[in-house]
């Protein structure tokens, strides 16, 4: 556990939002671009996994749909009892329902993940704006930043230093931010 001056994170905040707010307004594409290679990667590998996912459960589903019409001729034909058709019937009906609910979540995650995109315009907007602010508001912080990560305090060259990691909406990772903070690190 340590104790870390809130006026140095508040400052190195402010600083970094109004850095990627000019860098939005002189150059978004850049800014964008930087966003979306920070997500990229793991973005890229969930939709490649959940497309995966819900064409084989997809598959699977209209597969059942093939067996239980197999069977049912089969049932009607004489050539399996009634009592064998039930029970495959049910066996089967339960895989297909519990893979239709499978393929909804899968959807769900597969949106959010396109969601990311689609945001990313009402967040380089929003970040524009914290070109003008002089002081951050708890509005700000929820809507632009995940998280924020504060090393320990350490010595270097005689002085105390910090490391500040901000972690923006839709994983854009803030390069950690050497930050002098002399005489208040506990």
């Amino acid at each position: 556990m340590h104790n870390v001056d809130y006026g140095v994170i508040y400052h190195a905040v402010l600083k970094d939002l109004q850095t990627h707010a000019v860098l939005a307004v002189n150059d978004e594409k850049k800014l964008v671009d930087e966003i979306l290679k920070a997500n990229d990667v793991s973005n890229i590998r969930s939709i490649q996994r959940y497309e995966k996912s819900i064409r084989e459960s997809n598959n699977r589903i209209d597969e059942i749909d093939g067996l239980l019409q197999n069977m049912y001729e089969d049932k009607v034909a004489g050539d399996i009892t009634a009592d064998v058709f039930r029970r495959m019937s049910q066996k089967y009906s339960e895989e297909q329902a519990q893979l239709i609910v499978e393929v909804e979540q899968l959807e769900t995650k597969f949106a959010e993940c396109h969601r990311v995109d689609s945001n990313l315009t009402g967040w380089t907007k929003r970040i524009k704006e914290c070109l003008t602010i002089d002081s951050l508001t708890r509005a700000i912080v929820v809507e632009l930043i995940d998280r924020i990560d504060v090393s320990e305090v350490y010595n270097a060259d005689g002085e105390k230093n910090l490391d500040i990691a901000i972690s923006y909406r839709f994983g854009l990772q803030a390069d950690k931010n050497k930050l002098e903070q002399k005489n208040r690190a506990s």
